[in-house]
């Protein structure tokens, strides 16, 4: 299975790499924890520095442009995964955390009036 969840990706506790996809610009700005950043037109370029000995999860902006790499790659040779809807997913996740986290803080106030 090439794609795996966001969620997938915090559960795999093995070494891994964690690739970013999207510019520099955009990279720069935010990224998943612990990604490097080759933009997803210079992979090809970059092969040679991804590991075969590990897992590799690439992330996109919505998963597509990973889903091609991670084909591509898997069938080379290479443990590859996308990140189903790419980037999204992690932000998604990460407002779903930092909800939680508000919910609780609220919780705790309520209680101590």
């Amino acid at each position: 299975m090439i794609q795996k969840t966001i969620e997938e990706l915090e559960q795999d506790n093995r070494e891994k790499l964690v690739v970013d996809l999207r510019s520099r610009e955009e990279y720069e700005k935010e990224t998943y924890p612990g990604a490097v950043n080759i933009y997803w037109k210079e992979f090809e370029e970059h092969i040679a520095e991804i590991p075969k000995n590990k897992p590799v999860y690439l992330i996109c902006h919505t998963g597509q442009a990973s889903n091609d790499l991670a084909i591509k790659y898997a069938d080379q040779g290479y443990e590859m995964y996308s990140i189903e809807n790419g980037y999204h997913s992690y932000l998604r996740q990460k407002l779903e955390h930092l909800m939680d986290k508000e919910t609780v803080v609220t919780d705790i106030d309520t209680d101590k009036e």
